[in-house]
């Protein structure tokens, strides 16, 4: 009976053991766990920190953009005014230009069809009178080509002003709707590796542009866009950018993960000559809102 006793104890022992040793290996297994969760815990949190500070300085950007737009319009607007009444007197120059060049001819065709009968002083004298108002005509008719030509420069000076400010706004809007750019993903190649979006080169998408998937307000991946379509595009899945448990799906939400400078206005862009009352005043370039989706 002692002997059975025995080793039913011995059995109870390695039992026990056994029991503790398993319990000690799944309590450090999740341990470990715990540690890597915390781990990808924080650096989701700064991830996400850094995304809203991101998010913040560009509804900064957003919000300068759409200040600066106005002034740019009025100075747009203040540039054509200008044109526009530069190519006027231009028009009206070129009439007074034409007639004063008839005006020449007529006298020339007058002083060579003189006789060369008559009494000598009558002659003299009209021939006096006709060509002082020849003079007087070429003086005037040098002066209204001198006014021509001016008045050209001014329309041409215009006009480059208004297409530099032109493709200053193009800049401004491209860049600012990158920055302000959100996407939904609407399909995923998990082979491959890629996703396709539903934005494209109409919205501000851009090849290469940083991307960051965002579910449940939480940071769940980062993207950058290799192929851009009218309204859709493609990006890749980065390495090592996917939470650990998840997977990107159809119907996540993508928006834009960073920052970009963007383009400096002008400090001085001359006003398109004397004809306006803006003329020499500053050109600011516009920024417009980017499209969110």
């Amino acid at each position: 009976m002692a002997k059975i006793l025995l080793v039913i104890s011995i059995v109870i022992t390695l039992l026990t053991a056994g029991l503790g040793f398993m319990t000690k290996t799944k309590v450090d297994g999740i341990r470990g766990e715990l540690s890597d969760t915390k781990k990808n815990l924080q650096t989701s949190q700064t991830d996400l920190a850094k995304t809203k500070t991101d998010l913040g300085k560009t509804k900064d950007d957003l919000a300068s953009a759409n200040k600066t737009v106005d002034s740019q319009k009025t100075q747009i607007s203040s540039i054509t005014s200008e044109r526009d009444d530069a190519k006027r007197k231009e028009e009206t120059a070129s009439k007074a230009l034409a007639d004063s060049e008839a005006k020449i001819k007529e006298l020339n065709d007058k002083i060579a069809s003189i006789p060369n009968t008559g009494p000598s002083e009558d002659i003299g004298v009209t021939v006096k009178k006709l060509q002082e108002d020849l003079a007087r005509a070429q003086t005037e008719n040098a002066e209204l080509k001198q006014v021509q030509t001016t008045l050209n420069d001014r329309v041409s000076k215009a006009e480059s002003e208004l297409t530099s400010a032109n493709a200053k706004v193009k800049q401004y809007t491209d860049q600012v709707a990158r920055q302000g750019l959100t996407a939904r993903i609407v399909a995923v190649n998990s082979g491959w590796n890629f996703v396709v979006l539903d934005v494209g080169d109409r919205q501000g998408a851009a090849v290469n542009a940083p991307l960051l998937v965002v579910r449940g307000g939480q940071p769940i991946a980062k993207l950058k866009i290799t192929s851009v379509e009218p309204s859709t595009s493609i990006a890749d899945v980065l390495p090592g950018s996917l939470a650990r448990g998840t997977s990107v799906q159809p119907g996540d939400r993508v928006i834009f993960a960073g920052r970009q400078p963007l383009p400096a206005a002008p400090v001085n862009a001359p006003g398109a000559g004397a004809a306006g009352a803006n003329a020499g005043a500053p050109l600011q370039a516009p920024v417009l809102g980017g499209n969110g989706q």
